[in-house]
């Protein structure tokens, strides 16, 4: 049956059907499933890894499943009688959103869903257990959060949508599963989950600063410099280069393309990788950025499997105590480059960095000697070019290639 999986851990057949958009939010309750009108799919664990059985299951599960999505159908088409006579009414178009409201109203959702975690962890009995079936779940989430592979990643992650809508109503969005804008914001509330998911890692974890976060701190782990040397000129506002990710991803969601923000996002976190965390942003120079650049030039062109589960510094190890045979290629590192531009970029137009210092470390175009494309006429050539009948004398405008005297 076209609605049964294979689950890989559990390793029985699950059914999993969506939910069309348009009927979120007009569903009934279905037997076997907890109610939820705005639910996104219905996913159930069949229980069997024989795929017979999963299949029979799957076909009576579906039946309940279908007569509900079809009554979501019938009630969205419900005909009304008129003066004029029997007309089929039609949804009204939903409300508009504007852009800021919506984005601003995610900020918001982020740090009002920190500070709870900070309420409920701060006032947990006992030793919290990182490695819980909590914990486990919640690395999965943040992992598929910030890796959003293939362009539906959100359908991939149960209940997505219900929570963009849940987070944009509690902030006065009134937002549907249908509406037009959720796929714009999509992006941007998978940041904003994952950063309030990490939080509460590093809550559980020992990590985190009870009593030293301020607003902003707790949004986006934009952690202040200690007191020290000034500030460089043009630096109002110095973030961590995490934050500074962070915001770009939030700022560029609505106008970059998935898959490029998706890009730019894991080249820009390996160099965070190679830096390490909590650099601040206007501390990055291009000297910095021009050994990022060498290192990731000896780096292989391809990695094995081995190789994408090791650390970039166990990586850059092993390929200076055994050079791959193919290396990246200029082109390849030259776009890295231009990711990290683009973010260095967005910081330097809200004063968190002085310059961008990528327009430094840019590869210089090659300039090599172009050949010359024929060699020049010598004394003989010129003497036998202008005796031949063309400028002596031919015999005629159509036949100038024989002696005459037409000139």
């Amino acid at each position: 049956m076209s609605y049964t999986r294979l689950h890989t851990r559990t390793k029985t057949f699950w059914y999993r059907r969506a939910v069309p958009p348009r009927l979120r939010g007009h569903l009934r309750p279905v037997e076997g499933f907890p109610d939820n009108p705005m639910r996104s799919e219905f996913t159930v664990n069949l229980g069997t890894a024989d795929p017979r059985e999963a299949n029979r299951r799957a076909a009576r599960i579906d039946e309940r499943v279908q007569a509900a999505l079809a009554e979501a159908e019938a009630k969205l088409a419900k005909p009304v009688i008129h003066d004029g006579g029997i007309v089929v009414e039609t949804p009204e178009p939903p409300q508009p959103i504007l852009p800021r409201t919506a984005f601003a109203a995610l900020e918001r959702w982020e740090g009002a869903a920190i500070e709870r975690a900070e309420t409920e962890v701060f006032n947990a009995a006992g030793a919290l257990n990182r490695f819980s079936d909590d914990a486990v779940r919640r690395a999965d989430l943040i992992y598929q959060l910030e890796q959003r592979a293939g362009p539906d990643w959100w359908a991939k992650i149960d209940g997505f949508d219900t929570a963009l809508v849940d987070a944009l109503r509690s902030e006065g969005i009134g937002a549907t599963a249908s509406h037009p804008t959720l796929p714009r914001l999509r992006t941007a509330f998978a940041v904003h989950w994952s950063r309030v998911l990490r939080a509460r890692e590093q809550m559980e974890g020992g990590r985190w600063e009870w009593g030293g976060n301020d607003d902003d701190d707790a949004r986006a782990q934009q952690k202040q410099v200690e007191p020290g040397p000034p500030l460089p000129a043009g630096v109002r506002k110095p973030k961590t280069l995490e934050a500074v990710l962070a915001s770009y991803l939030s700022d560029a969601a609505p106008r970059i393309d998935p898959a490029t923000l998706a890009e730019t996002e894991r080249v820009f976190r390996l160099f965070i990788e190679y830096v390490g965390p909590g650099k601040l942003a206007h501390t990055v120079d291009a000297e910095t950025i021009r050994e990022f650049r060498d290192e990731m030039l000896n780096l292989p062109a391809r990695l094995t499997n081995a190789e994408r589960a090791m650390s970039l510094a166990s990586l850059i190890k092993q390929s200076k105590a055994k050079p791959p045979k193919e290396r990246r290629t200029r082109k390849t590192v030259g776009k890295y480059l231009d990711f990290l531009s683009a973010v260095f970029g967005d910081a330097l137009a809200f004063d968190t960095v002085a310059t961008n210092p990528v327009s430094k470390a840019k590869f210089k175009p090659d300039r090599k000697p172009q050949p010359r494309s024929r060699l020049p006429f010598d004394q003989s050539d010129l003497e036998t070019i202008f005796s031949s009948p063309l400028f002596v004398g031919c015999a005629g405008i159509t036949r100038h290639h024989l002696p005459g005297e037409f000139v």
